[in-house]
């Protein structure tokens, strides 16, 4: 790859999991340049209507709302770091997550999204604290299992509930999107986890890794023990600021980019593009 070529870069995430929040934030700092340390925009593809809409909404503290499969096109955003000219060019293949249900469910790619991914050299990956599905351990499911009569139903509990793909705990499907791109990326594929709506965990006083290890380590475990060909770091972003309920709070911040919380490890800055950052110094370095 030339020195002069932006990297590639994909956000991944489930249906949920804060990524329409994070564009909307992302698109309002780079066009505002509120934030000196910020990736500098240099052009964006895609529906720039689209994003604007979401950016006033996020503005104004009020809900974005769930975006529809197939409402909007790939999102294409190119930055630049300021310090030595080096560019990323952020793919948003699907902001409403359905692309990658899809592709847990069907177990393979769209020839669209292999071309879109082919290529790239990393991932911000959305994890969405309060959209985890937990896994049910063995000591916790025996009990159920034998209190289940003959004939398929528990007493008093109705029937059984049938088993969907929406069971799959969440630290699962991440492993299995990460292994699609670990087994197509000839080099290292760098990931950035991005624990999205961090003000909700943030008072349990870990740092965004140590809450990864406790809520999700099967993921963890996943990531350390593939750290070579899966360069990693952790990120809390909190792109809203904190709950629309605090709607008082949030619009008293001085500028919009102040409401927004992103840790790095134990430090807190309102800079919502350094995953991009990071994700683009661990190919130039």
């Amino acid at each position: 790859m030339a020195d002069n070529e932006a990297r590639r870069f994909l956000v991944i995430g489930l249906p949920d999991m804060g990524k329409t929040t994070f564009l909307a934030a992302l698109w309002h700092v780079v066009e505002s340049k509120e934030i000196g340390s910020a990736l500098q925009l240099v052009n964006v593809e895609g529906n720039r209507e689209y994003i604007g809409k979401l950016r006033e909404k996020w503005i104004a503290c009020e809900a974005l709302g769930r975006t529809a499969q197939g409402q909007i096109s790939v999102i294409q955003m190119r930055l630049r770091a300021a310090a030595d000219g080096a560019e990323a060019n952020l793919a948003l293949p699907d902001v409403s997550g359905e692309t990658f249900r899809t592709q847990l469910r069907d177990r393979a790619w769209t020839p669209e999204y292999a071309q879109l991914a082919a290529g790239v050299a990393g991932a911000l990956v959305f994890i969405h604290p309060d959209e985890v599905t937990e896994p049910v351990r063995i000591e916790e499911a025996a009990p159920l299992a034998a209190a289940i009569a003959p004939e398929g139903t528990a007493e008093g509990a109705g029937a059984a509930k049938a088993w969907t793909h929406d069971d799959i705990p969440t630290q699962v499907n991440i492993v299995e999107l990460l292994q699609f791109h670990r087994a197509r990326t000839p080099g290292p594929f760098s990931v950035g986890i991005v624990v999205s709506a961090w003000d909700l965990v943030a008072a349990q006083g870990k740092t965004p890794a140590e809450w990864l290890d406790a809520t999700l380590p099967l993921l963890g475990q996943f990531l350390r023990s593939n750290v070579d060909e899966l360069p990693f770091k952790v990120f809390g972003v909190s792109a809203q600021g904190g709950e629309l309920n605090a709607v008082d709070r949030l619009m008293a911040a001085a500028k919009p980019s102040e409401r927004i919380q992103v840790a790095d490890d134990r430090e807190i800055s309102h800079d919502i593009t350094r995953p991009i950052s990071w994700l683009l110094k661990t190919q130039t370095n």
